[in-house]
Formats: structure tokens, C-alpha cells, sequence
């Protein structure tokens, strides 16, 4: 079975996925750290990544503090990943 497709947006997906490995972060950090490692990436672009992500079950909204929306890997027992 193959894994998910994520077209034009994969480089960004992958970058996603890898500063969220260390854990929960909001939305402005994780753009910052994104483009840290990608350079300039767009809105749309950022965005399309998350959605494609979060359809796959990869990750999920949360928030870290009342205000301040952020995504998570998502967690899983299928995987390990909590």
C-alpha cells in the first residue's frame, strides 16, 4: 500500500513533520522553522502542506495556550507516536 501523496507540497510536508518531531508548536513558529530550513515558503503553500497533512491523519490542530492555535504529530497507538 502506498503511502500519501503530497504533489507540490511534499518538501514543505516532509519540513512539517520534521520540526514537529520535537514536539507541539504554534502556527508562527512553526512558518518560522519551516522556512528556516525550506527558505521563503507562501501562505498557500505552508497551508496546503498542513491540510494534506492533517487529511493523511498525520497531524492535529491543538492549542498550547488559550490563544494560540498550533499542530501536533498526531497521535497514534498504530505507530507509536505520542
Amino acid at each position: 500500500m502506498a503511502g500519501p501523496r503530497f504533489g507540490r507540497f511534499g518538501e514543505v510536508a516532509l519540513w512539517v513533520l520534521v520540526v514537529l518531531a520535537d514536539g507541539p508548536q504554534p502556527v508562527v513558529r512553526l512558518v518560522d522553522e519551516v522556512r528556516r530550513r525550506n527558505g521563503h515558503v507562501g501562505p498557500g503553500t505552508f497551508f496546503g502542506a498542513i491540510a494534506r497533512l492533517e487529511r493523511a491523519s498525520l497531524i492535529e490542530a491543538t492549542t498550547l495556550r488559550a490563544d494560540e492555535r498550533a499542530y501536533r504529530l498526531h497521535r497514534s497507538p498504530d505507530i507509536g507516536v505520542s
